[in-house]
């Protein structure tokens, strides 16, 4: 797999690119921590998008519950 830098100007239009093409999309979040290792935050669920913002990025999850979950980077 090839890796991609992406310049800070363009995140806003490829993040959302990408939220329409993966929309729905079976995603997980795996956290790495040095105190507990790598711990599962959301497993196999409906990725509904990415956004960014001036205070960082945010990914959206549908949970099994019908909850809306997201994580900031």
């Amino acid at each position: 797999m090839q890796t991609h830098t992406i310049a800070p100007a363009n995140w806003k239009n490829t993040l959302d690119s990408l939220s329409r093409i993966a929309d729905g999309s079976s995603g997980s979040l795996e956290i790495l921590r040095d105190d507990m290792g790598a711990q599962y935050e959301v497993e196999e669920v409906p990725l509904r998008g990415i956004s960014c913002d001036s205070s960082g990025i945010e990914l959206h999850f549908a949970l099994r519950d019908g909850r809306h979950f997201v994580h900031r980077i």
